[in-house]
């Protein structure tokens, strides 16, 4: 199969970052499934883990990250934009970011996936009713892959949102240590 996806349980991965416990700073709430998609993902890649998604550094290769987001306030919000952070080395650069609403969960034991395939297209505001998950997809594009060094290299460490809410703007940075790109040579 062209491309991997791998989910993972959240419950394992809050736990281990301690995201379970903690009472979010904003209106935003990371939710419980998490999802990414390797660019074809390779013999040399590693695990997928809480602490992120192990991949072999390929010049060139797409990686989609998508993180679900939960609106813990009372009031509708309305995602604006992401701060395209800069880039966590010369390797990883955040090319976009697309907003959707997801979809309610199933009855039962179906699994539900939030990628859509890497694009370059940014967002269109997205405005998430209070209580309801909106799917953050983030699209990256690895270069330079000849200068890393013998060390992982670690990326996505966070995502920062820019949204509207009560007739107020904001912004909020949330952590995601389970979804970090850690690229190895």
């Amino acid at each position: 199969m062209r491309r991997l996806i791998v989910a993972l349980v959240a419950l394992v991965a809050l736990a281990a970052a301690g995201a379970s416990s903690a009472a979010p700073a904003g209106p935003l709430a990371p939710s419980t499934d998490l999802a990414g998609d390797m660019g074809g993902a390779r013999a040399v890649d590693g695990p997928s883990t809480p602490t992120g998604f192990h991949l072999a550094c390929v010049s060139g290769r797409h990686v989609v990250i998508v993180q679900p987001l939960r609106n813990v306030s009372r009031l509708p919000l309305t995602l604006t934009g992401a701060a395209l952070d800069p880039p966590s080395a010369r390797i990883v650069r955040r090319v976009a970011v697309q907003f959707r609403l997801a979809p309610r969960p199933p009855k039962g034991s179906a699994l539900v996936l939030g990628i859509r395939p890497w694009s370059a297209a940014s967002a269109a505001s997205l405005t998430v009713a209070p209580g309801r998950e909106a799917w953050v997809q983030s699209n990256f594009v690895l270069s330079g892959c000849q200068s890393l060094g013998a060390h992982a290299l670690v990326a996505n460490r966070e995502l920062t949102l820019t949204f509207r809410t009560g007739g107020r703007s904001g912004s909020e940075r949330i952590a995601t240590p389970w979804t970090q790109i850690v690229l190895v040579r």
